[in-house]
Order: structure tokens, then sequence, then C-alpha cells
């Protein structure tokens, strides 16, 4: 039986009439797995990742989620897929500073039509033990560190127990210490849970911590 969760197909995309952003990429990632993308700035990156999240939507190829055809959805149906089984971790955090740590982490559910009201605490507890973060519940975004900023965005990206968690540059801003800190984190994740992770990142440490490393270059893929 095929695992394939994510499966591109000759996904060229450009970026104006003279050049292109991804060019006739092919790419697959198996349930469970952890791939990253490593690449320079200006290497396609971000624009792939964008692509497999559902976040652009002109380009040539076949992009094959979950076994579906993501093109072939209707809009509604996309956005359904985004928000339940997508989650997202951003280089700067995307956060809301001046609230909670709390409002912050349930936003995803506010838009899970199966998610009741009154399971919504439960869960934002639970996620928020899993990164270690239960004892700052209340505390401003404003007032964490750089590390704490990350926790909370992971513990966003997986509120909703999502098949795949799409990271760009997760690490950046952080320290060395930090650094293996979080990639410990979404590793366990990632064993414990079976989430799959796609990372795009120009740490070669952290790509040595995924399963697969996928170098792009110039928007194609070299290694």
């Amino acid at each position: 039986m095929n695992n394939d969760i994510v499966v591109l197909k000759g996904i060229t995309k450009k970026y104006n009439e003279h050049g292109l952003a991804i060019n006739n990429i092919n790419l697959s990632a198996k349930s469970g797995e952890m791939v990253a993308i490593i690449g320079e700035s200006g290497s396609g990156k971000t624009t792939l990742l964008n692509i497999i999240g559902g976040n652009i939507k002109e380009y040539s190829g076949h992009y094959r989620l979950q076994g579906k055809d993501f093109n072939s959805l209707s809009n509604r149906e996309k956005a359904e897929k985004k928000n339940k089984y997508i989650g997202y971790i951003i280089q700067d955090y995307g956060l809301i500073d001046d609230q909670s740590v709390y409002n912050n982490v349930k936003l995803p559910l506010l838009f899970n039509q199966d998610i009741n009201i009154n399971q919504i605490r439960g869960l934002v507890m639970s996620v928020l033990e899993k990164v270690n973060l239960s004892k700052l519940t209340d505390r401003k975004v404003k007032q964490l560190s750089g590390g704490e900023k990350q926790r909370v965005a992971i513990a966003r990206a997986i509120i909703n127990r999502p098949a795949l968690v799409i990271a760009d540059e997760p690490t950046a801003a952080l320290d060395t210490s930090n650094t293996f800190k979080i990639m410990e984190l979404l590793k366990k994740i990632n064993v414990e849970e079976g989430v799959t992770f796609i990372i795009a990142t120009h740490n070669k440490k952290v790509a040595e911590m995924c399963n697969r490393t996928i170098v792009l270059q110039d928007g194609k893929i070299v290694d």
C-alpha cells in the first residue's frame, strides 16, 4: 500500500515571464517521514513549501495530498484540508504578540468544525504540556524568549493533530542550543505521533536530524 502523503509531479512555478521559481519538481514524502529541503536564499524553498501548503494556486504539474489531487478540490475543501490536516511553522513565528500563549494556540481550533467549544481548553492544555509550556498559558507572547515563541508556534501547528507539518526555517532566529532543543522536540512529535514534517532550512545540522535531505538550487532538485 502506498503511504505517500505528498506527491509532486512536474511542478513548475513562474515568478515572471522570463524566470522560474520552481522548475519541474518531482517529490514525495511518506506518512511519518521527516524531510529536509536545503538550499541558499532564492533557491525556491519557500515557494515549494507554499505550493505544498496550498498557499499558491497558479502552477503547472500535479500535486496530490493524502492521495487526492489538491487542485481538484473546491475552495472550501482546500480551506478545510489546510486547517485540519496541515500545520505551519514559520520563521518569524507568526504569533499575535499582545495575546496570551493560550489564545495563540487555540486559534486553529476555532476554524475546525469538528471541535466542540467545550473541548478547546483540554486540547490546548494537552498540547502545551507536550511542548513544556503549560506554566506559561496566560503569559503574553511578547514576554517570551525566542525559544519559547517557537514552542508556541509548534503547539499551534499541531493543535489539530495534522497529518503534515510544514516548517519554513523554524530555527533561523534561534541560537545553537535552542536550535537543537526545537529539533529534538519536532523529532519527538514526528516519532511519537507519526506526523510528517517537511522542513526548509539553511542549516545542515538541522537537515542531518531529518530522515532525508533534498537539495534545491535555482528552483531544481540537484541532490
